[in-house]
């Protein structure tokens, strides 16, 4: 892709992250939860991706985000799924958290974009929804004041609901996108 990765214009080359001002990452959210959506939900076959990271999100050269890596996606077929009365409360279960996975990984993109931070520098702020956490400590200071805090504090929210230690407190992607 002519614009690299995510991740590399979050964390390889400095200062770069700073000319992705938040109206492109807006942009950048909303087509990876339309994507993630559009796979688990409404494409022919369910497709769990099981890889979603900053490094497999690829630009074009609008910043319109392409999802890659499916190398560790498993694939599904709804009619199997949907009309196999034999299944089982274990293998429908584990559908569920295998896509949940997904949820927690588009999450941790979610907080990627929004405090400019790797995942491993956000260790703190993972275990931050049990304390009295500050939330304005972990936000990209160079977003506050420019009108978009509202916005900024609402995908704070979805993301952490994405994060849930626990699989059935996360949302599915569908729920996600309708937000």
């Amino acid at each position: 892709m002519s614009n690299g990765s995510l991740h590399d214009w979050l964390h390889v080359v400095e200062d770069r992250a700073k000319m992705l001002e938040w109206p492109i990452r807006v942009q950048i959210i909303v087509g990876i939860a339309r994507g993630l959506t559009w796979i688990h939900h409404m494409c022919h076959f369910q497709v769990v991706h099981l890889n979603i990271s900053s490094k497999g999100i690829l630009f074009h050269q609008n910043f319109e985000p392409k999802i890659s890596s499916f190398g560790e996606a498993m694939f599904m077929n709804r009619n199997d799924i949907d009309l196999n009365k034999g299944c089982s409360i274990n293998s429908e279960f584990r559908e569920v958290e295998l896509v949940k996975k997904d949820v927690y990984n588009f999450g941790i993109v979610l907080l990627e974009l929004i405090t400019t931070k790797e995942p491993r520098q956000m260790t703190n702020f993972l275990n931050f929804q049990e304390s009295k956490f500050d939330l304005y400590d972990v936000i990209d200071k160079s977003f506050l004041g420019k009108g978009y805090n509202g916005e900024i504090f609402q995908f704070l929210r979805i993301a952490c609901s994405c994060v849930q230690p626990c699989t059935n407190q996360r949302p599915m992607m569908l729920e996600v996108c309708k937000n």
